[in-house]
């Protein structure tokens, strides 16, 4: 086998892998994720920026007999200026969190918050639009590197050899 066909087959590894990722938070089922259920006992809009400099907007809640802070993750700082989660939320009124366990931890926050429930009344639900496009750009990239990968070795392998 050729370096160029590894490194092809190598590539569309990784990037079918980035389409598993996207499309597994895209299509997450609510029973297979962690449910938070208490008393809101604070809750914030704020952000950090990231080791290269890229902000991160977020809106964080605290829970009555719960050491993790949880939060609802924006993709851009308008989203999170505009999203009303803030306003409908109450402190002092309990609700069910539903979080995404794929998501990881950062500066000690949950960040996957999909569903947030109210005596059984869905009132905030995560658009998965972005892991979704994520996800389709990931397959169609994928699919192109693979048909490229293997257009290029059947060029350079002589006529006599493919049989």
């Amino acid at each position: 086998m050729s370096k160029i066909f590894l490194i092809t087959i190598m590539i569309a590894a990784c990037l079918y892998v980035g389409l598993f990722l996207g499309l597994k938070r895209a299509l997450v089922n609510k029973f297979d994720m962690k449910i938070n259920e208490g008393i809101v006992q604070s809750k914030k809009k704020t952000h950090f920026y990231t080791i290269k400099g890229g902000r991160h907007d977020y809106l964080e809640f605290t829970l009555e007999n719960y050491d993790e802070r949880i939060a609802i993750s924006y993709i851009s700082q308008s989203q999170a200026e505009n999203d009303s989660t803030y306003n409908i939320i109450k402190i002092g009124e309990k609700y069910k969190f539903y979080i995404d366990k794929s998501y990881p931890n950062s500066n000690g926050i949950s960040c996957g918050i999909n569903l947030i429930e109210d005596k059984g009344i869905l009132i905030f639900k995560k658009s998965h639009t972005f892991e979704l496009l994520f996800g389709l750009f990931f397959t169609l990239l994928s699919i192109l590197i693979t048909i490229l990968g293997i257009r290029k070795i059947k060029l350079k392998t002589p006529a006599n050899k493919l049989s």
